[in-house]
């Protein structure tokens, strides 16, 4: 099954990568949406960026998405496109553990986005404006879901996990990293940054880049 969204492009079809149950269901727009009830936390959460990804006057400029480009290089790959390319290579099934409006995604992977078969999950409604910002670059092979990290409905393992700033928002960031470990492929990649709120430092930032054998 294909998804058609509005103006002809299509979504990957997400039979061919989630395992969906009664948890979950997808509306209308295709994206796949979690019917779970989550802790006060969470759902704070969730409201929060939820608010925070519609005001996209914050954050769609074009002085913006080149800071975030920049940021996003140097910090994960040193700028080395040869680095990249290894990690997200054509056909790579790439998780973005907290894609938010889908910006770090657009910014780092631009072009490459229909090269890689693209995850993006968010508990918050923010993957709508992922969804309408993934339509007018024209991008087809995505697949969006609003949900928890934690229950990702994937059918098989995936080989990139990518997430930036974004598990220390979940009720444990230890969980959450041990969670989305369980979907990566043996040899895969992880990239990831957050922070660790209970460091005597107060705000100890973490990345990762590694191959996990």
């Amino acid at each position: 099954m294909i998804l058609i969204f509005n103006g002809g492009n299509k979504m990957l079809s997400y039979q061919n990568y989630l395992e969906l149950n009664e948890e979950y269901f997808v509306g209308e727009d295709g994206i796949v949406r979690e019917k779970k009830n989550y802790s006060k936390e969470q759902n704070q959460t969730k409201d929060a960026f939820a608010y925070k990804w519609k005001q996209k006057s914050s954050y769609e400029s074009e002085a913006v998405y080149k800071t975030v480009k920049e940021w996003l290089w140097e910090k994960y790959f040193d700028n080395d496109e040869e680095m990249f390319k290894r990690v997200f290579a054509d056909n790579a099934v790439v998780l973005d553990a907290g894609c938010g409006a889908g910006l770090s995604a657009n910014a780092l992977f631009g072009s490459r986005m229909d090269s890689i078969k693209y995850i993006g999950v968010d508990i918050s409604r923010a993957v709508d404006e992922a969804n309408r910002l993934f339509l007018s670059k024209g991008y087809s092979n995505y697949i969006l879901v609003q949900g928890d990290l934690n229950n990702i409905p994937l059918k098989e393992k995936v080989d990139v996990i990518f997430s930036e700033g974004v598990l220390h928002h979940t009720d444990s960031t230890r969980s959450a990293i041990i969670n989305l470990s369980r979907y990566l492929n043996g040899g895969g990649y992880s990239a990831s940054m957050y922070t660790q709120k209970k460091h005597p430092s107060g705000s100890l930032r973490m990345i990762i880049l590694e191959n996990i054998l």
